[in-house]
Order: structure tokens, then sequence, then C-alpha cells
């Protein structure tokens, strides 16, 4: 059997192919975006409440700019995230998350948390981070404080200051009867 003079044209010719260049070209996907907040834990659940107040001596990302910086908090797979507070090295969010939690997985759980500065044309870059084990607040059952944040970029020899994030954590065991 011979094929027709179209059906050769057309076994010849080169299919339409997805450019590998233009398919691997999408637009910068920010941290702040991309995280979906995870869901409140039921009622009556275990859970832990976390109050990021706010954050002090935070580093410059860049040499000439501003800070726009964020949090970003998780235990286990639940994932929180504060607004973005522009243009501050000391900046203040009073903001309350729930994640939801099983007691017997808290001895070797942590809270931990990265501060980031937002930016609108590159990427976010990270500024610094801490882990909390939780192990901690289950004997505390709350805890007020300062943490210091182990920042990305060295400190200059004349900041002496330390980057410090205020936290206010609590552990509610929930309502075993519910």
């Amino acid at each position: 059997i011979q094929a027709t003079p179209a059906q050769q044209q057309q076994a010849s010719s080169p299919q339409p192919q997805a450019s590998p260049a233009r398919s691997s070209r999408q637009p910068t996907q920010h941290k702040f975006s991309a995280i979906t907040p995870a869901r409140p834990p039921p009622p009556g659940s275990p859970k832990v409440v976390a109050t990021v107040v706010g954050a002090k001596n935070l580093p410059l990302t860049e040499k000439f700019g501003v800070c726009n910086p964020y949090v970003i908090m998780a235990i286990g797979s639940s994932f929180q995230k504060t607004t973005v507070k522009q243009g501050t090295l000391s900046p203040q969010w009073g903001e309350t998350y729930e994640f939801p939690v099983q007691p017997a997985m808290l001895q070797g759980m942590l809270l931990t948390l990265t501060v980031e500065d937002h930016s609108a044309a590159l990427r976010d870059e990270p500024i610094g981070q801490l882990s909390i084990p939780l192990l901690q607040l289950m004997v505390r059952k709350e805890w007020n404080g300062s943490f210091d944040l182990r920042t990305m970029k060295p400190a200059q020899a004349s900041d002496a200051s330390v980057s410090a994030v205020q936290l206010r954590l609590q552990y509610l065991p929930g309502n075993e009867g519910e």
C-alpha cells in the first residue's frame, strides 16, 4: 500500500511541539503567594496557638533598598503566614494563628519560623529562621518571649544587635469528651 502525496508530505513535515524555552518561562513565583494557610483545627481539638507579636533588628537583604518582612510558620505540614509589613526592620504584627496537633506527636515536633523579605519584582529573600521544640510548650502550656533569629547574612562588625522575633505560644490540649 502506497501513501498518497498528501500523506507523504504530512508524515515528513515536523509536528508542532511546545517550545521548551516558552513552557519553562513562567512568572516569578513568590513564596508569599505560594503558601496556602492551613485550615484551623476543629473546635475542641488539641492545638498550638501562635501569636507573632513582632521582630526587631532585622538585617537588610539588599545593599540598597528597604525591607518588607513577613513570617512563615510551620508545624508539621501545617503552614501559616503573616501579612507583609512595608519598609521596616522592626515590624509589628500582632497576628494569631492556630495549628492542629496530636499530643502524642508533640514530643518530637518543632515550630519552624522563617522571616522573609517580600520583593514585588524579584524573588523573596530569606532573612532568618528559628526552630522551637514543642515539647517545651507541653511543659509550660504558655510561652512568651523574644527568640533569637539565625540570620542568613553575616552581621557587619559594627552591628552588635541581635535579630529577634517576639512570640506568644500556647498549647491547648482540647476537650477529650467532645
